[in-house]
């Protein structure tokens, strides 16, 4: 399979989690549908998809992820450990569960925009991020130093901070569907900056039990 084309045919794997590109996803296989579809995708160029299911009303999203094995760990009786990382977004055109194992239709997104407006609030947000950390840090007491390994990217940067900081999936899938990256980052911006409000509260409080 080759990302180059807009519109492919692929395996694709329901799961009630969202994957982001440049994430990573943890997968132990042991139903016989999903040890066929990962041995046609280990045979092939190791890309499947990821698409949100629901599990309490079974719908499934209109927007999943691609993703690629990176490794492998055979088990016995066919089972399989994958650890594979998001590398693409895309819209889910068709579902087909008849098959042996789930195929979709899928149309891959265009990659979003990251011009003087998206680079302007990715800087905002690798802030947003740093003072985070100084306040975990004073909270509870660890020693965490504000970090640099942020992406500098803007679209990078506007899927790390669901994937890392949205417990929800719901939550996290709104953000997925998002084709704006200025839109994606705003809306993170507008979550950190409430958790920075929190944690300064708790800090000033703490400080002041101290005193």
């Amino acid at each position: 399979m080759s990302i180059k084309q807009e519109i492919l045919s692929i395996p694709i794997f329901p799961l009630n989690v969202v994957l982001f590109p440049g994430s990573q996803l943890s997968l132990h296989i042991f139903e016989e549908k999903y040890r066929l579809m990962f041995r046609h995708v280990l045979e092939g160029d190791g890309a499947f998809g990821v698409v949100r299911r629901d599990f309490s009303d079974g719908k499934v999203a209109s927007v999943g992820c691609i993703a690629r094995v990176v490794e492998v760990e055979k088990l016995s009786r066919g089972r399989l450990n994958i650890c594979a990382e998001g590398d693409r977004r895309f819209e889910l055109l068709e579902l087909d569960e008849s098959d042996l194992f789930p195929r979709a239709l899928i149309r891959l997104c265009t990659p979003g925009k990251s011009g003087a407006r998206e680079k302007l609030l990715s800087s905002e947000l690798r802030g947003l991020l740093d003072d985070l950390l100084r306040l975990s840090a004073r909270v509870t007491g660890q020693r965490i130093a504000p970090t640099e390994v942020w992406p500098a990217e803007p679209e990078k940067l506007s899927y790390l901070v669901p994937a890392t900081f949205y417990g929800s999936p719901s939550e996290q899938q709104k953000l997925l569907e998002l084709d704006d990256v200025a839109r994606r980052l705003s809306s993170e911006i507008a979550l950190l900056q409430e958790a920075r409000k929190h944690l300064a509260a708790q800090s000033a409080i703490e400080d002041a039990f101290k005193s």
